[in-house]
């Protein structure tokens, strides 16, 4: 993203601006001044919603994620933005209040992103694959209506917090009839360094406890581990294997179940029309004879 050194056109009324005093009187102007300035800053931040750059005013290293961008936002012009800037990963929508969850380090890279809508939410993975020509679904695709969930989500956090990287995955992509694996990346979080450690969890949907709750594998990257003990003498490489075989077996689940289905509504369609033809057979018809006004019998 490029910095551009444009201000907002609004600047600080004039009755600010004056000299300090030891006085109640200073100390209300000075309080003043902060609440403008505080104001100022947001639009300066707001920057980045309208044209997808970063003002050099806006002073985004004091920011504590979540930061409260933009209100009264719906969610096409949410999606609208965010394709327009391509802004993928950093922006969440929730309830027509748009919200930034993350920041580009220039560490990470952004490959199939897609946006995702649900009953009052939208988000965007960093990456997203989805195998060509996947059936559409019934309803509660990722748009909202037919189009089918992505098999795999890669979601990568560098001042996201892990608790919020992890609630992500498991009560968003995880969710029933959604994603079926997720990758989650967080790298260390120390402003103005190299990051030295990365930490990857893998979820499947079939990975559970005896609870019933996910189970993901973590993976530890780099040359110390969390708690700094030293893992490996020179950058380490980790492999993470995702098995197809537990997507095969749930297609075919889904496939069988659906030829069931199938089968049954044949049934009751037949047994319909069945049921419609006896009806038009009544066992006497009979026969009004206009001139005798006799009844007869056929």
């Amino acid at each position: 993203m490029s910095s551009v050194t444009t201000s907002p056109s609004e600047t600080p009324p004039s009755s600010i601006a004056g000299s300090a005093s030891l006085t109640d009187t200073s100390v209300l102007t000075v309080s003043t001044v902060s609440a403008q300035e505080t104001e100022e800053q947001k639009k300066y931040r707001q920057y980045w919603w309208k044209t997808g750059n970063f003002h050099p005013k806006a002073n985004w290293n004091k920011v504590t994620l979540p930061y409260e961008l933009m209100t009264g936002v719906t969610l096409d012009e949410y999606i609208i933005q965010t394709d327009k800037h391509n802004v993928k990963g950093f922006w969440e929508w929730e309830n027509n209040t748009v919200r930034v969850i993350e920041f580009s380090s220039g560490l990470t890279r952004f490959c199939g992103a897609m946006t995702t809508r649900t009953h009052g939410g939208g988000k965007e993975p960093n990456a997203s694959f989805r195998p060509f020509g996947k059936p559409q679904v019934p309803r509660d695709g990722y748009d909202g209506m037919h189009m089918p969930w992505p098999n795999l989500i890669v979601e990568v956090a560098y001042a996201q917090e892990e608790y919020k990287l992890k609630d992500k995955i498991e009560n968003y992509w995880l969710l029933p009839d959604r994603v079926h694996d997720a990758i989650a990346i967080k790298l260390d979080y120390i402003p103005n360094t190299v990051p030295t450690v990365m930490t990857a969890w893998h979820y499947c949907v079939n990975n559970r406890t005896d609870a019933g709750a996910l189970a993901p594998v973590m993976y530890e990257f780099g040359t110390i581990d969390r708690q700094g003990n030293q893992i490996n003498i020179l950058p380490g490489q980790c492999v993470i294997n995702i098995s197809m075989t537990s997507e095969v077996e749930l297609l075919k689940q889904r496939v069988t179940t659906l030829e069931a289905e199938n089968t049954k509504l044949k049934q009751i369609i037949e047994e319909i029309a069945n049921l419609r033809i006896e009806n038009t057979k009544p066992n006497q018809i009979i026969k009004q004879n206009r001139i005798t006004n006799n009844v007869q019998f056929l």
